[in-house]
């Protein structure tokens, strides 16, 4: 199994918040109270952010490959010569 970038994870994203929550309550930009609501909300928002990039990912490289193989001719290379005809 390939481990993925921290960044990439929901974990980091949701610590990251949480973080930044925690320096804004430190320096009186929001209150506790706030804090604890945003950070909830976060809880919810990250993992579904994930669920639609991954989902939109995969719809695009499936798009993609599917443009690729349509675009591919299917026979090269090959001349047709009728056996009643002489060229």
């Amino acid at each position: 199994m390939e481990i993925k970038p921290g960044y990439k994870t929901s974990e980091f994203w949701l610590t990251f918040i949480t973080t930044v929550l925690s320096l804004l309550v430190a320096i009186g930009a929001i209150t506790a109270e706030e804090k604890e609501t945003f950070a909830g909300m976060a809880a919810v928002v990250v993992p579904a952010l994930a669920v639609i990039i991954t989902a939109a990912i995969s719809i695009w490289r499936y798009i993609d490959s599917r443009v690729k193989i349509k675009g591919m001719p299917i026979v090269t290379n090959i001349t047709y010569r009728h056996p009643d005809i002489e060229t």
